[in-house]
């Protein structure tokens, strides 16, 4: 157990690997992981987004993370990591990772404000850290997908 108030001085956090990346997300806005399924093009979407994949009957986007982060993807990825978004939990997008190492308490003094120079790539993430002696990216989990894809989407939906 921790000393008090130690709760707010770190993030419970979401600990997956991307190629040898380490990378993480809140662990509050995770649903669930889960294999991989199958998916299906969704026109118009970024090279990062593979598509749409049925889980738990609904559509749901699925982003790439080696893509997402500048990496070739050829192969599968090993696990989705399904996430909530949106101040209502509405939206859902599965992120396609190679392996998920686990819920991880980090100290905030462990995770950094991004440098300048990362440019375009800062708004997918929001801090940079260390975990055993790794470097651990925390992506910007709500940047995921622009928002010109859930209008889409949502469209779709209401046309079905």
């Amino acid at each position: 157990m921790g000393a008090p108030g130690e709760s707010s001085a770190s993030s419970q956090l979401l600990v997956m690997r991307v190629r040898a990346q380490l990378c993480a997300v809140p662990i509050s806005h995770v649903v669930e992981t889960c294999r991989p399924l199958p998916t299906e093009p969704l026109p118009g979407a970024p090279s990062f987004v593979t598509g749409l994949a049925l889980i738990r009957a609904r559509a749901t986007p699925v982003v790439d993370a080696r893509r997402l982060l500048g990496h070739a993807s050829n192969d599968a990825p090993a696990r989705y990591v399904t996430l909530r978004l949106g101040a209502e939990g509405s939206r859902v997008v599965a992120l396609a990772v190679d392996e998920v190492v686990g819920a991880r308490d980090i100290a905030k003094r462990q995770l950094e404000s991004l440098p300048g120079l990362l440019g375009a790539n800062q708004s997918l993430l929001q801090a940079l850290g260390t975990l055993d002696s790794e470097l651990l990216l925390l992506i910007e989990h709500t940047r995921l997908l622009p928002e010109a894809v859930w209008v889409e989407l949502e469209r779709e939906r209401a046309s079905a």
